[in-house]
C-alpha cells in the first residue's frame, strides 16, 4: 500500500476522480495531498528566485500551525534527465541541504517528517 497519495498538479482533486481516491484512501488509511498545509512557493517556475535560501528562510520563520508540506522537486540534472526543470532541481538541492537552511530548521524546531510519521500523527490525534 501506497504511504500516501498524491498526483501531478493535484489532478486527484477533479471532481471525476476524488470520490474513488477518497474512499480508497479513507478505507486504508492513508493520507491524501491536501490534508497539510501545502506550500508551493519554493518552486522555480515562473521564477528561479524563489528556489533561494533567503525565500525558503522566509517560508520556515512563517509557516502555519500544524503539519506542512514543502512542495519540491531536489535531484541531480545528467543525460537521463529529460526535463525542462533540471537545473532547478540542482539548486533546489542546494538550497534545501545548504548549512543556512539546516541551522534554521534547528533554531526554529522544526521537525522534518515523511508520510509514514504523518500516519502515526494521524492515528493519535
Amino acid at each position: 500500500m501506497p504511504d500516501h497519495v498524491d498526483s501531478h498538479h493535484n489532478t486527484h482533486f477533479l471532481p471525476r476522480i476524488n470520490t474513488y481516491i477518497t474512499l480508497f484512501c479513507q478505507k486504508n488509511n492513508i493520507p491524501v495531498r491536501g490534508q497539510t498545509n501545502y506550500i508551493e512557493s519554493f518552486y522555480g517556475i515562473p521564477s528561479i528566485k524563489s528556489l533561494s535560501i533567503d525565500n525558503l528562510i522566509n517560508i520556515l520563520r512563517n509557516l502555519p500551525e500544524g503539519i506542512s508540506e514543502l512542495v519540491c522537486h531536489p535531484g541531480f540534472a545528467n543525460t537521463d534527465l529529460k526535463s525542462k526543470y533540471s537545473r532547478e532541481r540542482e539548486l533546489e538541492l542546494k538550497t534545501l541541504t545548504s548549512q543556512e537552511i539546516i541551522h534554521e530548521i534547528d533554531r526554529l524546531k522544526i521537525k522534518l517528517i515523511n508520510w509514514n510519521d504523518f500516519n502515526k500523527k494521524k492515528s493519535i490525534t
